[in-house]
């Protein structure tokens, strides 16, 4: 007797086709991502460089090593701190402009005035960055670092809030003495002091309690008379107890 044929069960074609369809997706869509990664339409042809002025963008984008590189695979982090090592880069942020274009904002140091120490001068920021190859403009203010014989280097700091406390009193003194804030001292001792254009010397140290040094200082000119023009070095550092020279 012959054997009966055995027929597909009509309720499983769907199944076997809709799993054959998935995998074929499934196929399509690796070999899409694959595509992508490999495909020189996305790989970095182009870098805009924005803020620089001091420093060649070319430079710049050949330090950031994002030619060539794919976009999906693109590590801004890594990118931005090379560029970061570069001299005179205060910031750098980078970003990527689809699909084969990536963007370099950077800000860089310019340059306040003058760190001196001995008979060297170092460039500094507003910051306390020592820099090189830039100078800052005519009639630039100078701090210099007493008792002191060390050497600095491109990159190194010095104390910033005393350059910072430099800036403000420089701001501040002209109309608060109706006096100029010519050149600093510093001390790692006694911290900043003002030489004014009239001869006074104001040791501030720190710029804790700013306005009430000021004060004080402002005070004792104004209330002592001939004392207070005859007062040619004042102490700031201890509060309502100047001390005076």
């Amino acid at each position: 007797m012959p054997k009966a044929t055995r027929r597909p069960d009509p309720r499983r074609l769907p199944v076997n086709r809709w799993l054959l369809a998935f995998f074929v997706a499934v196929a399509i869509l690796l070999a899409g991502v694959v595509w992508l990664y490999v495909s020189p339409f996305f790989r970095v042809g182009n870098v805009e460089v924005e803020g620089s002025s001091a420093i060649d963008p070319a430079i710049i984008a050949e330090a950031s090593g994002v030619i060539g590189q794919n976009m999906l695979k693109l590590r801004t982090s890594a990118a931005e701190s090379s560029v970061a090592q570069l001299p005179l880069i205060k910031s750098v942020q980078i970003t990527r402009r689809w699909p084969h274009t990536v963007r370099i904002r950077v800000e860089e140091s310019r340059p306040w005035g003058y760190w001196l120490i001995g008979d060297q001068g170092y460039v500094i920021d507003s910051d306390g960055d020592v820099l090189q190859g830039v100078f800052p403009p005519s009639g630039a203010p100078s701090i210099r670092e007493m008792n002191s014989a060390r050497q600095l280097l491109p990159g190194d700091k010095v104390d910033r809030e005393a350059v910072r406390l430099a800036q403000r009193l420089r701001e501040v003194l002209p109309q608060a003495l109706g006096q100029q804030a010519a050149p600093f001292e510093y001390s790692f001792d006694t911290g900043l002091t003002v030489i004014t254009d009239k001869g006074h010397r104001a040791t501030f140290g720190d710029d804790s309690d700013f306005d009430y040094k000021l004060a004080v200082w402002m005070a004792l000119l104004d209330s002592k008379g001939r004392l207070g023009a005859q007062i040619s070095q004042i102490d700031l550092r201890f509060g309502n107890r100047p001390a005076l020279h």
